[in-house]
């Protein structure tokens, strides 16, 4: 009788270890699922290309509310000798706007590129549905 007791309170025992094992571990993985550094290291590529397309969305709304290649460079009566910095400056302003827009729209579509990659790499399927969806095939 008292090598059955012992050897059921050794298996109590182990068992309990076990649980605890099992209890830390699952705890250790609820906390690496509220953890942005453990998904930025399983997956940097991603976390880098939200960040890209939040950088050009907040440039974007930071923006003067449009492109000021769309206003009339005209503003000025006249061009007179005192006038023509200021509009020469307003054109170079301009140009400057509409290349930094160009620079974010291509900007953009790699990082949306890379995204659909990455998603792509993750999920089977997920190419072809995408493909179907937009129309045309994103870099393979």
């Amino acid at each position: 009788m008292g090598e059955n007791t012992s050897r059921l309170e050794h298996e109590i025992r182990t068992e309990r270890a076990e649980l605890g094992r099992n209890l830390e571990d699952l705890e250790q993985k609820a906390k690496d699922l509220a953890d942005w550094r453990v998904h930025y290291g399983r997956h940097p590529e991603v976390f880098l290309g939200l960040a890209a397309g939040a950088g050009l969305i907040a440039g974007v709304l930071a923006s003067t509310g449009g492109s000021t290649a769309e206003a009339p460079v005209t503003a000025y009566p006249r061009e007179s000798r005192e006038h023509r910095p200021l509009l020469e400056r307003s054109r170079k302003a301009a140009h400057l706007v509409e290349t930094w827009g160009h620079i974010s729209d291509a900007l953009l579509g790699l990082a949306t590129a890379k995204i659909v990659d990455s998603i792509a790499d993750a999920l089977p399927g997920f190419r072809d549905q995408y493909d179907n969806r937009v129309g045309s095939p994103v870099s393979r």
